[in-house]
């Protein structure tokens, strides 16, 4: 039901599709009625890439033929929920696919067109069992990403299909929460600050030509923020999933030439979390002599796996990894709740700087007495999946934070390694579209 309507009183409909999850409700009410991540699985009609179904994204070299026999696949089955169980009856992914509307490295809705001997190249570098164990050193780039297990499969990229995933999850919130025609509510949607116009026009002959909306508005999300606070001048950093973006607004208007976005974001953070947590639990597994066949922390669906079932490529007795990237996001889910509990990350405060982003003098002496009651300061515990508890220091915590503030040292190199990636993958963009 809709919360009042009548008169001049109509509700619009707000929606935003982030880069970790998509929110729609209705104008006027303090929370989103639909909330779900913007990472989901689908299978098209006919199987898909991950195996057993005939999909046409597989070993054809044409990319312009590739991509108009797989531009009318819709995906004809979608799972929001997919972290803690196999997606078929036998507990495996076949022909499954992972999805996300939004471009990690830009923060749009747009889906870059990678060469296959790109995405192959990323491949054959990739190695999945060394990217799960995890040695605890908060190497951010210890963990595979989904979106680097994605485009490590040939075919998955598809140009255009973002739109598809998008209008998907339109149809998803008014359907589940919202439960109203998307043709009887105008609809106001939240987008990027620098969202540009082709992007834009996309975004709205979906909403348009495929929902029948009445009326739309795009609404920048800095803007927003300002507003939400009161304001119509301010500067707004908006630390995301994918990135971060600091946007200037005055008067209500965006300026564009002061934005700045950086790659770094809560999805580095939860890699260092997980890469902490793995190291932690493999101490202890050594000193606790615990039966267990790896040496990195298992997911919950690993965990609850028996012998004989599963996913495919698992070592170990009943405890089988399902493929990627299902086995690597569904790590990043447990590392995400470690984090957003307080016990994977915190702030320090009163100065604290992390020992491994000192430089010069600083790292030959010794540690500040600040950082020595740090130290000694009570441990943080978490209980992973298969019930084992590990204590989380405090000084671990705030290394966390200081991916972020950290002035220096390995904190400093772990944004420039960010910076430098992002900016290759958007070479690559431009290459593939053929922009000289």
């Amino acid at each position: 039901m809709m919360p009042f309507s009548g008169g001049e009183h109509f509700p619009a409909v707000v929606c935003e599709v982030g880069s970790h999850s998509t929110k729609m409700g209705f104008a006027g009410e303090d929370y989103p009625r639909s909330y779900f991540r913007s990472t989901t699985a689908f299978k098209r009609e006919g199987g898909g890439v991950g195996g057993g179904g005939g999909g046409s994204g597989g070993d054809s070299g044409d990319s312009a033929s590739n991509s108009a026999s797989n531009s009318n696949s819709k995906a004809f089955k979608r799972s929001y929920d997919f972290f803690s169980r196999g997606l078929e009856l036998d507990g495996s992914d076949d022909g499954w696919e992972v999805s996300n509307p939004v471009d990690r490295v830009t923060g749009l809705i747009y889906q870059p067109t990678y060469t296959p001997s790109s995405m192959n190249s990323n491949n054959d570098n990739a190695d999945a069992e060394g990217k799960n164990n995890g040695d605890g050193n908060g190497d951010v780039s210890s963990s595979l990403s989904y979106e680097e297990a994605m485009r490590a499969q040939p075919g998955t990229t598809i140009p255009g299909e973002c739109y598809t995933h998008f209008s998907s999850y339109l149809t998803h919130g008014y359907e589940s929460a919202l439960c109203t025609e998307p043709s009887s509510t105008p609809l106001l949607l939240v987008e990027r600050s620098y969202n540009p116009p082709p992007i834009r026009q996309r975004m709205i002959e979906t909403i348009f030509e495929e929902h029948n909306a009445p009326a739309t508005f795009f609404a920048r999300d800095a803007v927003c923020a300002c507003y939400a606070v009161g304001r119509t001048t301010g500067t707004v950093v908006d630390i995301g999933h994918s990135g971060t973006v600091v946007t200037p607004v005055y008067d209500g208007f965006v300026e564009n030439k002061g934005i700045l976005r950086s790659p770094v974001g809560v999805d580095m953070m939860d890699k260092m979390i997980l890469s902490q947590l793995d190291g932690l639990y493999k101490m202890k597994k050594a000193r606790m002599k615990l039966n267990s066949p790896f040496d990195y922390a298992m997911p919950l669906y690993q965990v609850r796996n028996s012998e004989g079932q599963g996913g495919q490529g698992g070592q170990g007795q009943g405890h089988k990894a399902r493929r990627e990237p299902f086995h690597t996001l569904a790590r990043l889910e447990f590392a995400r709740h470690a984090r957003e509990d307080g016990s994977g990350a915190g702030v320090g405060i009163y100065g604290y700087s992390s020992l491994h982003d000192l430089e010069g003098e600083a790292a030959d002496q010794e540690p500040s007495d600040i950082y020595q009651q740090y130290a000694n300061a009570p441990k943080a515990s978490f209980k992973l999946p298969d019930g084992t508890e590990v204590d989380i220091s405090q000084t671990k915590r705030f290394d966390i934070s200081e991916l972020m503030f950290g002035k220096g040292g390995k904190s400093a190199e772990a944004r420039e390694l960010a910076a430098t990636e992002a900016k290759k993958e958007l070479d690559a963009t431009i290459a593939s579209a053929g922009v000289s």
